[in-house]
Order: structure tokens, then C-alpha cells, then sequence
């Protein structure tokens, strides 16, 4: 009995570290997205960069992830960058879903429905992927109405 409990908990403390330690077949793709980061413009590359990082802290490190995610948003929404801000959106509503936080995984999952129908109706006025908007100015109206202004 002395002997499981022993091998129980030398698995368990293995798992444990494994779980806490960045891959080290990860570490040469981090150290290279951090540095493209730290050289970036405020444009969709660095929110692009962002996404990057998120998408591979998100197997092993939560809280990195979700602090990425994060700043992808909020530099989406200061450069007016459609794609990003779902993009963003979505990705931490899996990370708040994983955390097991799932009201706050429903209205991120809601705000990113709403952004994507918004990139859609953009791609469909003017034709254009929908990177960066100018004008037409689209944007929701008490997060409820669609507005047009030019």
C-alpha cells in the first residue's frame, strides 16, 4: 500500500511539472514571435503577432494566453481592425470556457458574433477583406442597432 501511494504521488508531482514548463520545441517559436513583437508597429501585424502568441500559449499556459488575447483586442478595437476584434474575442471565450468560467465565455462568444456579422456586411459594401475601416464608419448603436454613418 506504501509502495502505491509512493508511485501515486511521484506521477502525480511528474505531471504537475510538465503541465508548468514551457515546451521546449515551443521555446525557439515563442522567443521569435516575442521578438517580432518587441519591433512591431500599432498596426493588424502586431495584433496578428499577438494571436500568434496566444494560439501557443493557449495548450499550456491559460493566463499567457488570455493576456494576449487581451491586448490583440484592445489594439484591434484602437486601429479599428474588424478581423482582430472577433478573432480575439473568440479565442478568449475558449480560453474562459477551458478556465470553466462559461457566462463569461457566452458573452465573449456573443461580442464576437457581433463583430463578425459587422466584418461581413464591410466585406459586402465595399468589397474589401475588411482589414481596416475608414468610411463607411460601422459600428453597433446602444449594442443593439446597426448604424451606417458616412
Amino acid at each position: 500500500m506504501l509502495i502505491r501511494i509512493f508511485i501515486f504521488i511521484f506521477f502525480l508531482q511528474f505531471s504537475v511539472s510538465i503541465s508548468a514548463q514551457t515546451p521546449p520545441t515551443l521555446v525557439p517559436v515563442i522567443d521569435s514571435l516575442e521578438k517580432k513583437l518587441s519591433v512591431s508597429g500599432n498596426d493588424s501585424n502586431r495584433v496578428i503577432t499577438l494571436m500568434d502568441l496566444l494560439n501557443t500559449y493557449i495548450d499550456f499556459d491559460l493566463a499567457k494566453a488570455a493576456d494576449y488575447g487581451l491586448q490583440a483586442y484592445t489594439q484591434s478595437k484602437k486601429i479599428g481592425y474588424l478581423f482582430g476584434e472577433g478573432r480575439s474575442l473568440y479565442s478568449m471565450a475558449s480560453i474562459s470556457r477551458s478556465k470553466g468560467n462559461y457566462l463569461q465565455a457566452d458573452s465573449f462568444y456573443i461580442e464576437a458574433e457581433k463583430i463578425g456579422a459587422i466584418y461581413i456586411l464591410c466585406r459586402a459594401i465595399t468589397g474589401l477583406p475588411g482589414i481596416t475601416i475608414q468610411k463607411p464608419q460601422i459600428y453597433l448603436k446602444n449594442k443593439k442597432t446597426l448604424s451606417i454613418q458616412s
